[in-house]
């Protein structure tokens, strides 16, 4: 049975969307170490090959049980670029969508792809589904309107320092 058969891997004619494996290392490294992801996200600490490893077991493959968790996003050709997926966290009554992308390949639409896509598989699981952006990060927060999410509130989320914005998707059922 095929990745996308069994139902851990989507694709459309612009992305892939598969699980996270430990061959993966490199990629997440270089993702979480991307100058935009620190910026919009955070710095995780990932540098070396085991921060690497225990980051994907925690951000891909265990939270799969659950329905969350991340896929890697890959160019049609397999090349990884980003991340999408859901995340629990303990002060939202809903999970919310998150995503990252190699700065390099920003502005070209494979993150609204993979996001489109990754919500036409995922998102009849919930009721209501949540985004999170820094309101300094205007490409996501354009991005999450455009898929359908309405802004809900600003608020301070997660000790961060600035106010974020939260907002709200409701699947249509």
């Amino acid at each position: 049975m095929s990745n996308a058969e069994s139902g851990l891997g989507f694709n459309n004619q612009r992305v892939l969307l598969r699980c996270g494996t430990p061959d993966d290392a490199d990629f997440v490294i270089s993702l979480l170490n991307d100058p935009s992801f620190i910026r919009h996200i955070g710095d995780k600490a990932v540098r070396c090959q085991q921060s690497a490893l225990t980051y994907i077991e925690d951000t891909f493959i265990s939270p799969l049980a659950k329905g969350l968790g991340a896929r890697v996003v890959t160019l049609t050709n397999g090349e990884p670029i980003g991340m999408v997926g859901l995340f629990q966290r303990p002060n939202l009554d809903c999970p919310d969508l998150g995503f990252a992308l190699l700065s390099t390949h920003h502005n070209k639409g494979y993150m609204f792809a993979a996001a489109q896509l990754f919500l036409q598989h995922h998102a009849h699981q919930h009721k209501k589904l949540y985004a999170i952006t820094a309101k300094s990060n205007h490409a996501s927060y354009a991005l999450l309107e455009k898929l359908g999410f309405i802004l809900t509130l600003s608020t301070e989320l997660d000790n961060k320092c600035e106010y974020d914005r939260l907002l709200t998707y409701c699947p249509d059922y």
